[in-house]
């Protein structure tokens, strides 16, 4: 039943911002010693002595079309008016900062950070042989296979890995198949189309 819901809540058109509310509504009149906003956009209504907020990129304004219409508005309305709420903004990458830096210039320098994104090692760690195994034939993947992993979505700009493959000869696109794997995303119709084309 959980998953159910959250699959239902992933096909939203306003999921983002419906989230944000309902993190508003449980939020506490407390004021934290810190708090850490890891998605571009600190909530009004946690009180901080100190405000970190995490960049990821800055596509929502260089690249509006790469992005659902709800979102493009929301951070127009939204981003500018708060990150000047953050003591420390964290950027991913020294680009992100340069391109946050060239859209936000009233920011001083002095209080961004790079911090490229870590990895759980308790997660993310080399899998046994027969661990590997077992998950390749319960998906019925290849020995040798290319992987891409992220939402279909435009901004992924699968459109041109998938050009990029078709100009393979078969012979290699045979021994090494193409896998995609991510979040349904949107707007992807003539992504999917050419997936059923090319399988």
């Amino acid at each position: 039943m959980a998953r159910r819901a959250k699959q239902i809540f992933q096909r939203l058109p306003f999921k983002e911002n419906l989230r944000r509310i309902l993190t508003q509504v449980h939020a506490t009149q407390e004021v934290y010693d810190a708090y850490w906003e890891p998605n571009f956009i600190p909530l009004k209504t946690i009180e901080a002595r100190r405000v970190i907020t995490t960049v990821h990129d800055m596509s929502f304004r260089e690249y509006p079309e790469w992005h659902p219409a709800d979102r493009v508005n929301f951070f127009a309305q939204n981003f500018t008016r708060n990150i000047d709420r953050s003591d420390i903004v964290v950027t991913v990458s020294q680009f992100t900062r340069d391109r946050f830096l060239d859209a936000q210039s009233e920011v001083r320098e002095d209080r961004l950070r790079v911090i490229p994104c870590g990895v759980d090692l308790s997660v993310f760690q080399p899998r046994s042989a027969a661990a590997i195994e077992v998950f390749r034939k319960r998906l019925g993947l290849p020995r040798n296979f290319i992987l891409c992993v992220g939402s279909i979505e435009p901004r992924k700009n699968l459109s041109r890995l998938l050009e990029a493959f078709a100009m393979l000869p078969p012979p290699l696109q045979r021994a090494y198949p193409l896998v995609l794997v991510g979040a349904e995303g949107w707007k992807n119709s003539e992504i999917r189309d050419r997936v059923k084309k090319m399988s």
